[in-house]
């Protein structure tokens, strides 16, 4: 369905769909009578802000992430050819820059992305792709807000523990913490 044979993709009785922003804003405005406004906020100015966070999510924040992240666990789970130590620290560094960027121009006016004072879309993709570090730092289970990683960081961090708390959040994160720490300890015994 996604002519770049990736995911995610939607397909809406017959109306395909990808890429993950596009997805979830066209989910909110199809059920925006029954989702709560936070998320994507109709006042103009908020949802600007919104929108410029997850524009430089996917040119800033998520490349810098996930190429860390990647350099740690592709070889275990996909067989890539690992990098050397060196390699890996720089995609730590750059990790890290991106954190702290996040922390100085996206959390610095309040208690979520953009200065909001609930969680949006925003802090969805964030945390998103924040938590992929988790494996990243060797915790075993995904909880960043007691993380000593991010102590340089405390709005990030103080804001991860918002995020921890958040309704289904464990539902749904530590299923995802289960099959990635199994599938861990099965490749480790290869």
């Amino acid at each position: 369905m996604n002519p770049n044979m990736k995911i995610p993709v939607l397909n809406d009785d017959g109306f395909v769909l990808f890429e993950s922003v596009a997805i979830a804003k066209y989910l909110h405005q199809k059920h925006e009578n029954t989702i709560n406004d936070q998320w994507f906020p109709k006042e103009i100015k908020q949802r600007a802000l919104i929108n410029s966070y997850l524009d430089w999510h996917h040119n800033h924040f998520r490349p810098r992430i996930a190429t860390c992240a990647f350099a740690v666990i592709g070889p275990m789970l996909f067989k890539t050819k690992p990098l050397t130590d060196d390699k890996v620290q720089e995609t730590k560094r750059a990790a890290f820059k991106a954190i702290k960027d996040l922390e100085e121009q996206w959390l610095k006016d309040g208690k979520f992305i953009a200065g909001q004072n609930a969680p949006s879309l925003a802090d969805l993709f964030a945390y998103g792709e924040l938590i992929q570090l988790s494996f990243v730092f060797g915790n075993k289970e995904i909880q960043l807000g007691s993380s000593a990683a991010l102590n340089d960081y405390p709005k990030v961090k103080k804001w991860c523990s918002k995020m921890e708390e958040l309704p289904h959040y464990g539902e749904v994160h530590n299923f995802l913490s289960k099959f990635i720490f199994k599938t861990f300890s099965q490749q480790s015994k290869l």
